[in-house]
């Protein structure tokens, strides 16, 4: 493992600190960005950082150095279009991909390097729905993978990424119900397929379920 991804972003006192793992405890090496209420997002290895602060309604991208400073900034915090408000993010080299809602349905919204400006990346139309949200955000090789959620019924979004320019959307799976008022709050995509941690509730009776769908066709097992 190298120095970089073994990296985590921690609180102390209000205030967010990057830290490294050395003779197998964590030492602060810089403070990171945002403000009190930041939420950070490291690349899956662990040389980018997704920055959302201010009720996740701003965002920026960073990069992770091998020494100090530590971190470069390659995207500044900025606010999100009027009205939206992020609840996942993505970091890649010189791009940054938030997910969350918009005034009137779920949204996703990508700031590049070569435009600083968010651009709305399009969703298919029959599936917005008011109340609805994008909750996760993972790649698989080339694929976005999108995670709608919230309002039945949820799906499963896969985007094309292309070297440049807006992702193209290729495929739209529905996701399994496993009770009524379902929402997942947690999906991590490993080697043995994305996981999905979900609450709801039944005649007032609360359930949690951790479920995985298969690789490459994202069925449940």
């Amino acid at each position: 493992m190298s120095a970089v991804e073994s990296r985590v972003v921690v609180p102390r006192n209000g205030v967010p600190y990057l830290c490294v793992l050395r003779d197998g405890q964590w030492e602060e090496i810089s403070e990171a960005p945002g403000e009190a209420d930041a939420y950070h997002v490291l690349s899956e290895d662990g040389r980018f950082l997704a920055v959302m602060d201010r009720g996740n309604t701003r965002a920026g991208l960073y990069e992770l150095l091998p020494d100090a400073p530590w971190i470069s900034e390659t995207l500044p915090l900025a606010p999100l279009p009027n009205g939206c408000v992020g609840h996942a993010a993505l970091p890649m080299r010189d791009c940054l991909f938030v997910g969350g809602k918009g005034p009137n349905h779920e949204a996703l919204w990508q700031r590049t390097a070569a435009d600083s400006s968010w651009m709305a990346v399009p969703l298919p139309t029959d599936i917005m729905k008011r109340g609805k949200a994008v909750d996760g955000l993972h790649v698989l090789g080339d694929t976005l993978v999108v995670v709608d959620d919230i309002v039945t019924p949820k799906w499963l979004l896969l985007y094309g990424l292309p070297s440049s320019g807006v992702p193209v959307h290729r495929d739209t799976i529905r996701l399994p119900s496993h009770t009524t008022y379902e929402h997942i709050i947690h999906s991590s995509l490993g080697a043995s397929g994305l996981w999905c941690l979900s609450k709801g509730i039944n005649h007032g009776v609360a359930s949690t379920h951790l479920w995985r769908l298969s690789l490459p066709a994202f069925e449940q097992e």
